[in-house]
């Protein structure tokens, strides 16, 4: 079942900070604001559909929801 799998894992944005329970650090802003603290986010890929020139590798590029 693996090689048919492709597992995508994000979070959905900055955390909100209004009285320091969450820390963006060191990124600048919180959620609800255009800075990168709440726009800047993780992803990670796995699984048997991910290329194998692909597999192993970091992507900075900048990505958008509707661009998946």
């Amino acid at each position: 079942m693996w090689e048919n799998t492709f597992l995508w894992l994000s979070a959905d944005n900055g955390g909100d900070n209004p009285v320091g329970l969450a820390s963006n650090y060191p990124l600048l802003g919180r959620k609800c604001l255009s800075w990168e603290g709440g726009t800047r986010t993780f992803a990670f890929l796995s699984g048997g559909l991910i290329p194998a020139a692909k597999r192993g590798t970091v992507n900075n590029q900048l990505m958008h929801v509707s661009d998946w």
